[in-house]
């Protein structure tokens, strides 16, 4: 498995996933109380980590994109950074699972993170030098609104249908071209 560089483990890092790993069914039928129960920790600080229950998967989310497919052409290739996002994902596939059944509250979950996904994408093609045209920027942002799909689809389907690599070449099949060469490493 790929590594993930240890500046980039939030300090509360192992707090804020005991507490994903607390929730045991749909977001919908369990209470903020029950996850500080199962997870040993109080309320308040319950809400000094998250706002709300369903802030937990953003803040996963978010996570999971600033070391994995955030470094694509960083410090990792396309294919190691959508592994890697894969990796993390299967790490947590239980929470998203009983997510998944939280329909409304998922679909926006995924989306909530569109905005600065299609942000670092634009920050690193600035900082490789590539300018930013306006075809560009229509493929960065089908690009993002794939990566909804494809980790919706990744982790909501239980059992994935197809191994990881395969998933892989086909989530490379799907990245617009430009993006793709101007993301892609020496």
């Amino acid at each position: 498995m790929l590594s993930i560089p240890l500046s980039a483990i939030p300090e509360d890092f192992h707090l804020k996933t005991s507490v994903m790993h607390a929730v045991d069914g749909p977001l919908e039928s369990i209470t903020v109380d029950h996850i500080c129960e199962r997870s040993g920790i109080s309320r308040s600080k319950f809400y000094e980590l998250f706002s709300s229950k369903y802030d937990i998967g953003y803040w996963y989310l978010t996570f999971v994109y600033d070391v994995s497919l955030g470094r694509i052409g960083r410090d990792l290739d396309w294919r190691d950074g959508i592994r890697l996002c894969l990796d993390l994902f299967d790490q947590e596939r239980t929470y998203f699972t009983y997510t998944s059944e939280t329909p409304e509250n998922v679909r926006s979950l995924f989306w909530l993170v569109r905005g600065d996904r299609e942000r670092m994408v634009g920050e690193v093609l600035g900082e490789r030098g590539v300018t930013m045209t306006p075809k560009l920027q229509s493929e960065v942002r089908i690009y993002a609104k794939i990566v909804d799909l494809f980790l919706n689809d990744w982790v909501s389907s239980g059992q994935p249908l197809c191994s990881a690599e395969d998933f892989v070449d086909i989530w490379l099949g799907c990245v617009p071209r430009e993006l793709y060469e101007g993301l892609q490493l020496p």
